[in-house]
C-alpha cells in the first residue's frame, strides 16, 4: 500500500511528466485528475492532487490561472521551455 508521501511524489512525478509532453497543456484539478494522471486516481484525491499542485507553485513549476467565470487552470509556467 502506497503512503500519503509516495502518492503525493507520484502525483507530482506524473502531472511533471505530462506537462514535459504536453508543454502547452493548462487544465482544472478535475481535467488533470480525470485526464493527466493515471487512472489509480480519482475524485476521492482531489485534495491531495490539489496540495501537490500548489506546491509545485511554491516550487515555481507550475502557474496557477483564474479565468474570468473563476475557472482555476494550472499549467506550466513559461519559464520553464
Amino acid at each position: 500500500m502506497e503512503t500519503d508521501e509516495s502518492s503525493k511524489a507520484n502525483i507530482r512525478k506524473e502531472i511533471l511528466q505530462y506537462m514535459q509532453t504536453h508543454p502547452d497543456a493548462a487544465d482544472s484539478l478535475n481535467g488533470i485528475v480525470n485526464w493527466w494522471l493515471s487512472s489509480k486516481y480519482s475524485a476521492e484525491d482531489m485534495k491531495k492532487v490539489e496540495g501537490v499542485l500548489e506546491q509545485l507553485i511554491k516550487d515555481g513549476l507550475v502557474k496557477k490561472v483564474v479565468l474570468i467565470d473563476k475557472t482555476i487552470l494550472y499549467k506550466r509556467k513559461e519559464s520553464l521551455n
